[in-house]
């Protein structure tokens, strides 16, 4: 314990499937929950912080100085990504916009660090994105071959 706060290895909740090598691991956020809230670690959810928050809470000042930068550059990799997603499996003149609003919906800037410095976010929606749209664009080159051929 830290003060009121307790100390945790919250650096485990950046790595993208982390609860497959420690499952023990908290995350930030529900401490955060627990410390304002009193619950019980099974009584309840998660608290949103603030990424700086969640960012000193696992690397220090340090990281708390270099976590709006590693936010920024976050997502406008993550944006790129899914516009290139988004143009390969849809249509390319829509995938811009389109990359905005599901970058925006997916992705909490205000609330949650974790998800940002190694892009365990936008792995996640990624591999979501690309196995409900992957049959879409195979259909959709099946039926085009089909009438190139007739």
């Amino acid at each position: 314990m830290s003060g009121n706060f307790p100390v945790g290895e919250y650096y485990w909740g950046l790595i993208p499937g982390a609860n497959f090598f420690n499952r023990e691991y908290v995350n930030y956020q529900k401490v955060l929950m627990m410390v304002t809230e009193g619950y019980d670690f099974t009584e309840m959810g998660v608290a949103n912080s603030y990424f700086i928050a969640e960012a000193f809470a696992i690397g220090g000042y340090p990281l708390v100085w270099l976590s709006p930068i590693i936010v920024a550059l976050a997502s406008v990799v993550g944006i790129m990504v899914f516009r290139k997603i988004l143009a390969f499996l849809l249509w390319r003149p829509l995938a811009p916009q389109l990359s905005m609003v599901l970058f925006l919906i997916t992705h909490d800037i205000t609330g949650g660090f974790n998800g940002f410095p190694l892009f365990k976010g936008l792995i996640t929606v990624s591999t979501i994105l690309f196995f409900v749209l992957w049959p879409i664009k195979m259909w959709r080159s099946f039926q085009y071959a089909l009438r190139k051929s007739t």
